[in-house]
């Protein structure tokens, strides 16, 4: 399994990369490990990369499937529906993801697109706001103060969102 994890990645970022190969190997490694996190996601994130958003978006749905899902996949569903202006899926993806990891700590990350796809930016703001001030490292400060500062440029503020994201600057480094 680490050797398939190792080349999906040097495919994705090596001297030479080559996403077919990549999304191959870490389809390879799916194939023999179905609960696979690492290679579900990022063969995902592969498929959108070059263009296939459908086999993305089923790969996801599998990732939140299986026994043991971690949050960065229903998050990374969200993104996938809304690219594709599929607002329901993205709802039933945030649904599913409070219902199925009730404590995880980036539910707010789904609830920000969410309300801003709905044209609550005033809830979106908040939302990310309120996750940056209960950040429990500085890795979701620096993710909550870009949320809040692409809502502030989206709500036509652009000197609050270029203070966010100085915010998430210092967060960036203070997180290292």
């Amino acid at each position: 399994n680490e050797r398939l994890l190792t080349e999906g990645t040097y495919w994705t970022y090596g001297p030479d990369p080559d996403l077919h190969r990549a999304i191959a190997a870490y389809e390879a490694l799916v194939a023999r490990d179905s609960s696979n996190q690492a290679a579900l996601n990022n063969v995902s994130t592969l498929y959108g990369r070059v263009g296939d958003r459908k086999q993305g978006i089923a790969t996801l749905e599998r990732a939140t499937r299986v026994p043991r899902p971690f949050g960065g996949a229903f998050t990374n569903l969200v993104q996938a529906y809304l690219s594709i202006g599929d607002t329901a899926g993205a709802e039933r993806t945030m649904e599913a993801f409070k219902r199925r990891l009730p404590s995880n700590t980036t539910h707010w990350y789904g609830d920000v697109m969410v309300a801003a796809v709905h044209g609550r930016l005033d809830s979106a703001s908040a939302i990310a706001e309120r996750a940056y001030r209960e950040a429990r490292s500085g890795a979701q400060r620096d993710q909550s103060s870009f949320m809040a500062g692409a809502v502030a440029f989206t709500k036509g503020k652009p000197s609050e969102g270029l203070r966010w994201f100085s915010l998430g600057n210092v967060a960036a480094l203070q997180s290292g």
